[in-house]
């Protein structure tokens, strides 16, 4: 998969670059990046290029005045009403979502406890039925590995129960704003 214009996005990650120097966000932007610009397979897509394909997915969940310009193309953009094709605000909504994505993303990924490997044990034990392995305790988080070869049993048991953080499903009222003229309905943004 690559990132297209039209296919699977409203935004190119150097037009989202652009756009965020003027807003002093560049530099986080930047950040973000987790591979290097172009990728060395063009099938794997950078995190930026992700956030800019979830943008467009939730940019086409809304609903639109007008029609889409031509019924087979892949986005919700250009509309019947939109002779020059895709409206800048409608670019910019979508970088505007990627950016609080990957910003979620990023402030969901500090709030998480690290795993301290300086202070673990290992141990032996026999299982039942002559099986083996071994156990790893590590600040409350237990591995167990068990079980006879080829098959092996790896269970992770932490201390406290695992939460696995919801992506956002909605556009940030940033998005949402810029999108408002293209809307089928009114906003109401709340203080």
């Amino acid at each position: 998969m690559s990132l297209t214009i039209g296919t699977n996005t409203y935004a190119t990650t150097t037009e989202a670059l652009d756009y965020l120097y003027e807003s002093f966000r560049a530099s986080e932007w930047n950040a973000f990046a987790d591979v290097p610009q172009p990728p060395p397979d063009p099938s794997v897509l950078s995190t930026q290029e992700i956030a800019l394909v979830t943008a467009a997915r939730l940019i086409d969940r809304q609903a639109f005045r007008g029609c889409k310009r031509d019924p087979n193309q892949m986005l919700m953009f250009p509309r019947d009403y939109t002779p020059d094709g895709v409206p800048i605000e409608v670019k910019q909504a979508a970088i505007e979502a990627a950016y609080a994505l990957l910003d979620y993303l990023k402030r969901r990924a500090a709030s998480a406890p690290a795993l301290d490997l300086s202070n673990f044990m290992t141990e032996g034990f026999a299982g039942p039925q002559g099986t083996s392995g071994i156990k790893l305790a590590v600040s409350g988080v237990t591995l167990e590995e068990s079980g006879e070869s080829p098959t092996k049993k790896i269970t992770l048991a932490p201390a406290q129960p695992v939460t696995i953080p919801q992506l956002p499903t909605e556009l940030p009222p940033a998005a949402l704003v810029l999108l408002a003229n293209h809307l089928s309905v009114g906003i109401a943004l709340e203080r």
